[in-house]
């Protein structure tokens, strides 16, 4: 008796943690290191590897994807006698993936509760962008003193379009990431729609609260510039339209309205969708964004080595090779990766990999009780990754693993409860 107790106490505090980190999903990466050490270790005390975990299971495709793409990635590293340059970005960043499929598949958890988790990851998303937005705004009143690319935070106009352009650029300082910040913005969304259907009632002043938080969120997110962000915004809110449209129309409506906002704010000069020093791009759409040209290059690259790729130590010297071969000298001066998840595990092992991690991130694993939480972050961390190496840093990596435990689990506790 005293055994279960304790077994129980453990699951309790593996639920508290994983909620933790929930909550710090949208924080700056120092804060996501400590949550995500702390639910990983957690993890270990509620595995149970006498319990059926029924591999067969749809909804464990995509960790046992995962585990073939880290195996066939330090196979190809062997292969290219880069082992400990691959091992040490995988112990570095990566140990989350290395270790996630035996967690989650052998994981035991009675305490798990999909609408409590996505209650305190939309709290912790919502916290960390007025806490961002108050922190910018001690400094444009100067409250606090400081700047971002040596521009004062304090001594320009206080006009609109002035305040969206530095945050734009103080974001990245405050965050770490602005392209992780957009996809958990986007997310957080995604959870208050799915929180909203599910509800059997809401009351006036409870519809008025979800808008206001859905409008705040979206303003927010725009102005941070992720252009990822933006476009996965676009597709969330489309898709929440159609999902809330049968039982929910007043939310159909607001989400419409936030839409058709969304839409004329692009229309402002302070837009990142396309790049500021963008060149007439009217004649040449690789001018938009740098990141085409570097896709090109890489792309090229890929093409000279298309099954194992260049290996891991190589992929930066052959990027900056190629940068200066294609005049992009300012890319290479910066230092500047392939900014795309999939290019980036092409080159590094070979297409291979890159299709795995495209299979990985369908949504048609879990069941249409979830189906739009699952479409919802496959399209969103689709998106991302096509705009950054997604996984390279712990902002990005902490997103993926979050929402393939949180969407294994709930397929995991639905199956159960079907039986």
């Amino acid at each position: 008796m005293t055994n279960n107790k304790f077994k129980s106490n453990l699951e309790r505090l593996n639920y508290y943690a994983f909620l933790l980190l929930a909550f710090s999903l949208n924080f700056p990466q120092t804060v996501i290191k400590f949550t995500l050490g702390f639910w990983l270790i957690t993890c270990i005390f509620s595995i149970d590897f006498h319990q059926k975990a029924t591999i067969k299971k749809a909804f464990y495709i995509p960790l046992l994807l995962l585990s073939l793409l880290i195996i066939e990635r330090i196979i190809v590293s062997l292969i290219h006698n880069d082992f400990p340059s691959l091992m040490s970005k995988l112990l570095d960043t990566q140990f989350a993936l290395l270790v996630l499929p035996v967690l989650v598949i052998f994981q035991t958890n009675r305490y798990f509760n999909l609408k409590q988790v996505l209650s305190f990851y939309l709290i912790g998303c919502l916290t960390s962008c007025i806490i961002a937005v108050s922190y910018f705004y001690l400094y444009r009143y100067n409250i606090l003193i400081g700047n971002v690319e040596g521009i004062p935070l304090g001594t320009y106009t206080h006009k609109l379009t002035d305040d969206i352009s530095l945050f734009q650029l103080f974001i990245s300082p405050f965050f770490k990431h602005r392209a992780a910040m957009g996809a958990n913005i986007s997310l957080a969304i995604a959870s208050l729609v799915y929180l909203v259907r599910i509800a059997n009632k809401l009351s006036l002043s409870k519809n008025i609260i979800a808008f206001i938080t859905l409008l705040f969120l979206s303003i927010v997110l725009y102005s941070t510039g992720s252009r990822s962000g933006s476009v996965s915004l676009i597709f969330v809110l489309l898709t929440s339209a159609v999902y809330t449209f049968k039982r929910k129309r007043i939310i159909f409506i607001a989400f419409m309205l936030v839409a058709l906002s969304i839409a004329g704010l692009f229309t402002l000069k302070t837009t990142r969708i396309i790049d500021k020093g963008a060149a007439d791009y009217q004649k040449d759409m690789s001018n938009v964004d740098p990141r085409i040209q570097i896709w090109k290059s890489a792309t090229e690259i890929i093409k000279d080595h298309p099954l194992l790729g260049v290996g891991y130590s190589k992929v930066k010297p052959e990027l900056y090779k190629k940068y200066k071969k294609d005049g992009l000298t300012s890319e290479a001066d910066a230092k500047h990766n392939s900014h795309n998840q999939f290019l980036q595990f092409a080159l590094e092992s070979g297409i291979g990999v890159s299709l795995i991690f495209v299979f990985i991130l369908l949504p048609i694993y879990f069941e249409k009780r979830i189906y739009f939480l699952s479409l919802s972050f496959s399209s969103t961390f689709f998106i991302y990754s096509m705009f950054e190496d997604s996984l390279i840093i712990i902002n990005g990596l902490t997103v993926f693993v979050f929402f393939i435990t949180l969407l294994t689990l709930s397929q995991k506790q639905l199956s159960q409860k079907s039986i």
